[in-house]
């Protein structure tokens, strides 16, 4: 993927290749502490239609913890636009 070229230029010919809006359809709230992959990460998932996005997030770890002790992930919908 990066071949000869640095993480920056790799980044920079990425940017210079990609000029589309970066749309923010919401905040997720997210601890970045959860050991679970899709949670730690927040990872959103759009609709088919577009008009909603799908994401997961423990919300600051506010959602209570499972039977093992470990903070609680959940699925958000939110309305896209």
């Amino acid at each position: 993927m990066l071949g000869t070229r640095t993480r920056e230029q790799w980044i920079a010919q990425y940017a210079g290749s990609h000029r589309h809006p970066v749309n923010r359809a919401c905040h997720t709230f997210d601890s970045n502490k959860s050991p679970q992959f899709i949670v730690l990460n927040a990872i959103g998932v759009p609709s088919q239609s577009g008009k909603f996005i799908a994401f997961t997030s423990d919300i600051g770890q506010s959602l209570g913890t499972d039977p093992k002790g470990v903070p609680r992930g959940d699925v958000f919908i939110v309305k896209a636009g």
